[in-house]
């Protein structure tokens, strides 16, 4: 898994990346890393979730892997659910499949169909509980080695405090 890791953190060439990054950097070179390994695009995209339903998800298609991450949360839960879905990729489980993804996938941000694809997927996701050990591991592992570009000149965000709220059902300020 530590070579897994290694290699996506090569390809991704973070370490060309300035300092401080800004989240969309940051994933966006990761996800370039991943594409480079894969061979396919991997895209992420930032969404709201509904309530109760999951954080991340990995959506399969025939040309590309997008990764939806909740966009109500800080960014450095964003990066660990972002590096957990590549977790799941690179330990070989299945992404999810269906027939709107290659549509939604080319949605612009923000886009209805993406968030009503989202909640259909998300409300039906049951993975095996060893797959998902996997896919954490994984993602604390390169979302520790990748958290210190994500830091503010003005000193650490309040991940704990984030952290509480999403617990509690906080999604953010509204628009």
């Amino acid at each position: 898994m530590r070579r897994q890791c290694d290699t996506v953190l090569r390809l991704s060439r973070i370490d060309r990346l300035p300092d401080p990054v800004s989240s969309p950097e940051l994933f966006g070179a990761l996800c370039e890393g991943m594409s480079a390994q894969r061979g396919r695009p991997v895209r992420f995209r930032l969404v709201p979730f509904p309530a109760g339903t999951a954080s991340g998800l990995w959506l399969a298609t025939d040309e590309r892997d997008l990764v939806v991450v909740e966009e109500c949360t800080d960014p450095d839960h964003q990066l660990l659910i972002l590096a957990h879905e590549f977790g799941h990729m690179v330990r070989g489980h299945s992404g999810h499949r269906f027939d709107g993804a290659a549509v939604a996938a080319r949605l612009p941000p923000g886009a209805a169909d993406l968030r009503d694809t989202i909640a259909t997927v998300a409300a039906r996701t049951h993975l095996g509980e060893q797959e998902e050990r996997e896919a954490e591991a994984f993602g604390l592992l390169l979302s520790t080695r990748c958290r210190a570009a994500l830091r503010t000149r003005g000193g650490r965000r309040d991940v704990v405090g984030g952290r509480i709220g999403m617990s509690l059902g906080y999604r953010g300020r509204p628009g």
